[in-house]
């Protein structure tokens, strides 16, 4: 009964917000209509104001058939986006993380709210102090708006973020990869959403398409090229693209040096090429860097060509 009463009010909500916008938008193109029609052709009158007050009640109606056309074509992503989000995770388990992220200051309600109370009295005073100031007012609520809907859809594509991975590491990546997808109908640019997807298809042995994904998350996000050159790196050297990997990794190196996972990469693309003293020198500085999963190196087989050797063996005997 009480989700009953929660959508009850949900939807009256949305209404409501709806009916404001349109009201606002068909007052502002009301009024901007009498200023063009008064003061650029001369026409005044009653019959006017009525005239145009109904061919702007026209303009409305038919920009919201023609919105409501473009959501319904978006809704089915939207609702699939939603019912991948809950069929794959455990509800509480979803919603604990979002109440957690909301927490964060990025997030935080307190912020939302006082950033909404600034932008109301953006548009009182611009409405009071300027000019035909009621013309640029409603622009502020919009904005308004537009902030609290990009909060909801944040929080929602982190959570899913997380999630995916956490899916991925419980060994289902495909269902990984639906999220990503999902989380890309949403918002195509996700950064987010393509690293989950390079990360899906990468435990699914799609290097290839992999290597595509990472690159979208780089060219949506340039600062996020730092990290995840490394993964590219990675898939280019599952690949066989010793070459390729190499000057990825270098690449990477560049951007951070002290990438211990990059270093340890180096150190089995080197030992695949039989570059022993390379390869070693890497593995040196992974694992003083931190790099300590020793039963990891000890079974990667990349790593073959080296075990033989005393600066080998003397790492390991440091590791224990």
């Amino acid at each position: 009964m009480r989700s009953v009463y929660k959508g009850i009010v949900e939807t009256v909500g949305i209404f409501l917000v709806l009916g404001a916008i349109n009201l606002m938008a068909a007052f502002v193109i009301w009024v901007a209509g009498l200023w063009v029609l008064e003061y650029i052709f001369g026409v005044t009158g009653t019959l006017s104001k009525v005239i145009w007050a109904l061919i702007s009640v026209l303009i409305i109606v038919l920009a919201d058939v023609v919105a409501f056309k473009r959501l319904s074509r978006k809704s089915v992503y939207r609702e699939t986006a939603v019912r991948s989000f809950f069929e794959l995770f455990e509800k509480q388990a979803v919603e604990d993380m979002m109440r957690r992220l909301k927490n964060l200051p990025a997030f935080k309600f307190s912020h939302y709210l006082l950033f909404s109370a600034l932008f109301i009295l953006a548009a009182i005073t611009v409405g009071m102090q300027i000019n035909y100031g009621f013309l640029i007012s409603p622009v502020f609520i919009i904005l308004m708006l537009y902030l609290w809907y990009s909060r909801s859809r944040s929080v929602r594509l982190i959570a899913a973020f997380y999630s995916g991975n956490a899916l991925i590491a419980r060994g289902r990546a495909q269902d990984a990869l639906y999220v990503a997808e999902s989380m890309l109908r949403i918002r195509p640019r996700s950064t987010g959403g393509h690293w989950l997807k390079g990360n899906s298809l990468f435990a699914l042995r799609r290097y290839d398409s992999a290597i595509l994904s990472y690159e979208n998350a780089i060219r949506y996000n340039p600062t996020a090229r730092r990290f995840l050159l490394g993964f590219v790196g990675l898939a280019f050297q599952r690949l066989g693209l010793l070459p390729k990997a190499i000057e990825v990794y270098n690449e990477a190196l560049a951007l951070n040096p002290t990438a211990k996972e990059v270093h340890y990469g180096l150190a089995c693309a080197h030992s695949l090429r039989g570059e022993t003293e390379t390869a070693l020198a890497h593995l040196e500085i992974a694992v003083r860097l931190g790099y300590d999963d020793r039963r990891h190196i000890e079974s990667d087989p990349d790593l073959d060509n080296i075990r033989d050797e005393a600066r080998y063996q003397t790492l390991l005997s440091f590791m224990r």
